[in-house]
């Protein structure tokens, strides 16, 4: 898949200043949404979400629990973890196309997103 303005990519992070940082990071390139917890992201994704960007830690609703309801849901887009821990050996088992430790550059957002498109 080549990447371009037509590629939408969501960033979930309920830390407001990271989301917004990764979107300023990624909007040259890519359709940016952004959203600051798990229940607002369930609602604003759809198929045309094309990468998943989304924090492991929330209150509320989890990065791993986002990822096991779009599943339910039979939404199928790439998904990268991005945490401020490392990450564990379940990790994997979650299904996401990538795993990033925060404080993470835009080339390497970049770089994860389009690994994971392929």
């Amino acid at each position: 898949m080549t990447t371009s303005d037509d590629t939408t990519v969501l960033i979930v992070d309920d830390e407001p200043l990271y989301a917004d940082a990764h979107a300023r990071l990624l909007e040259e390139r890519y359709r940016v949404l952004t959203a600051y917890d798990g229940r607002v992201a369930l609602d604003v994704i759809d198929d045309s979400v094309d990468v998943l960007l989304i924090d492991r830690r929330m209150p509320a609703l989890s990065g791993d629990e986002v990822i096991e309801t779009l599943e339910e849901r039979g939404i199928n887009c790439r998904r990268i973890m991005i945490s401020a821990v490392d990450p564990d050996d379940d990790a994997v088992e979650v299904g996401v196309d990538g795993y990033l430790t925060k404080p993470v550059s835009g080339s390497e957002l970049e770089e994860c997103i389009e690994s994971a498109l392929g």
